[in-house]
């Protein structure tokens, strides 16, 4: 008897174990980048981030040429697909009341950080409200991923896909503002980048790597990861950077953040700011420091000059984007700051500067 129940056992298990889904494979994994750009749309569109009862954003989803003559569309919420390096990508982007064909505006590239997405990044950082009130556009990029969620970038220090990959999202960013120069009118001398975490990083690498287009960056919660012989700026960038003193994920002092999901050893904030007050050539001593709230300020160079550096030391902010709202929870990420809004101070920042 205990034999037979013992083979009935073994029977049970190994059909319950036939009815279950087979793990994904590499193979598995390429045939779901090979689908369909739409497809691939909806997919990344219904992340879990973006549901669950929390706000989205009705979007106008541009395919082609056909749906897009040049600058015929006019305000509004859009997503774009296209093509670079042979993989599908996209974003979507906010177009304020003011746009008008006739009059290009600024535009502001905000960047999700690791694991997130667009809408998540647009909700987050509530950048649509700045943009309507000052009269520019917003591009919220998406990065890559192996299966169509958790989105990264590639940014020099990561074990997450992105960077493993080698992903050309330098690349990206220039087809995009290519697409985007070809739908609206722009004002190519005014093109901005902010960033969170990850995306964070990423503006340091458009201002190292891209600084022919970008007129001036804000990273929030980052730090700047580029070797030395990839960050020889073309021209001084302006830049200002937002830091949560109570960020446990990317630590102002550098290292290893406890609660960070990359366990890299990072650089510190200082460091990545003094490597560009010497690529910017300012001088090292402040020219201005003040305090908003628990907020602190050190200014570098004259207000407005061309190699401006700004930095903020956010005391009563986490791994969270100042003024703005968290995804995820406070004892994950830290509080959110509400002693300053970095959308609206970093708009104030970027519209001080042009290529």
């Amino acid at each position: 008897l205990p034999l037979l129940l013992l083979v009935a056992v073994l029977v049970c298990l190994t059909a319950a174990d036939a009815a279950l889904p087979a793990a994904p494979t590499l193979d598995d994994a390429q045939a779901m980048r090979r689908r369909p750009r739409g497809r691939l749309l909806e997919r990344l569109r219904r992340q879990p981030s973006d549901t669950a009862g929390k706000e989205t954003v009705p979007l106008t989803e541009i395919k082609g040429a056909a749906d897009a003559p040049p600058f015929t569309l006019g305000p509004g919420n859009y997503e774009r697909a296209l093509t670079v390096g042979g993989r599908d990508r996209y974003y979507q982007l906010h177009v304020p009341p003011q746009y008008d064909a006739a009059a290009p505006l600024p535009v502001v590239l905000n960047f999700h950080g690791g694991a997130g997405n667009p809408m998540q990044q647009r909700r987050d950082t509530q950048m649509d409200a700045v943009a309507d009130k000052n009269g520019f556009i917003v591009v919220y990029g998406a990065g890559t991923s192996a299966f169509g969620k958790f989105l990264t970038w590639n940014i020099y220090l990561s074990e997450t896909y992105a960077t493993k990959k080698n992903v050309d999202d330098i690349g990206y960013v220039k087809a995009v503002l290519d697409d985007l120069g070809g739908l609206f009118k722009i004002d190519e001398k005014r093109v901005y980048a902010t960033g969170y975490s990850m995306g964070g990083i990423l503006c340091y690498r458009l201002a190292c790597e891209l600084s022919d287009r970008i007129a001036a960056i804000a990273p929030v919660a980052a730090t700047l990861q580029n070797p030395e012989n990839t960050c020889r700026s073309d021209r001084p960038v302006p830049i200002m950077h937002f830091h949560g003193m109570r960020d446990d994920h990317c630590l102002f002092e550098g290292g290893v953040g406890e609660n960070a999901r990359d366990k890299m050893d990072r650089p510190s904030v200082r460091e990545g700011i003094e490597r560009f007050i010497r690529i910017n050539g300012v001088p090292d001593t402040p020219t201005a420091t003040g305090k908003i709230g628990a907020a602190e300020y050190i200014r570098y160079g004259a207000e407005g000059g061309p190699g401006t550096i700004v930095l903020w030391k956010i005391g009563d902010g986490g791994h969270t984007w100042p003024g703005g709202k968290s995804t995820l929870p406070e004892d994950r990420v830290g509080p959110v700051s509400r002693s300053i809004n970095a959308s609206e101070q970093m708009w104030t920042f970027f519209a001080r500067h042009s290529l």
